[in-house]
């Protein structure tokens, strides 16, 4: 049988565990939407940067050109760090269903030592107590005794 204490230490360990690897999640998903505000805001910029019948200027067309061109190879970088963090996140949710199953498992050992423990106790009353006619004369003895 388990020590009950050396259960107690090890669910708390996967208790932090558990919590560990959900604020790694936490962490994961919020560096995810960060990388997606990221593309958003690179869009709207490219966006921004169309040109339109009011640009006059040759030279402000190919400025403005080259300023989508770097737009452009930012946005496709944001995607990769979007295409990260959700790969990331994955991982994450994984290592928290597992930290959560491993904890389920440990609350379950420890209430199985428990109901070992209660077991034994109630064997060993009973065997404590006198059983058959032996003990019911036992019993009607102490009881006119008394």
């Amino acid at each position: 049988m388990r020590d009950p204490k050396r259960l107690g230490r090890l669910l708390r360990v996967r208790e932090v565990q558990r919590d560990i690897a959900q604020a790694q999640e936490s962490q994961a998903r919020g560096q995810l939407a960060t990388a997606e505000q990221l593309v958003q805001r690179i869009d709207q910029l490219v966006a921004d940067q169309a040109p339109s019948e009011g640009f006059a200027h040759a030279l402000t067309l190919a400025a403005g050109a080259v300023y989508r061109t770097r737009l452009t190879d930012s946005r496709v970088n944001a995607q990769g760090r979007v295409f990260n963090a959700e790969r990331a996140v994955e991982m994450k949710v994984e290592a928290t269903k597992s930290a959560r199953r491993d904890h389920n498992a440990m609350e379950k050992l420890v209430e199985r030592a428990k109901k070992q423990l209660a077991m034994q106790e109630m064997r060993k009353l009973s065997d404590e107590m006198p059983s058959g006619r032996a003990g019911t004369k036992l019993a009607k003895e102490e009881a006119g005794r008394g």
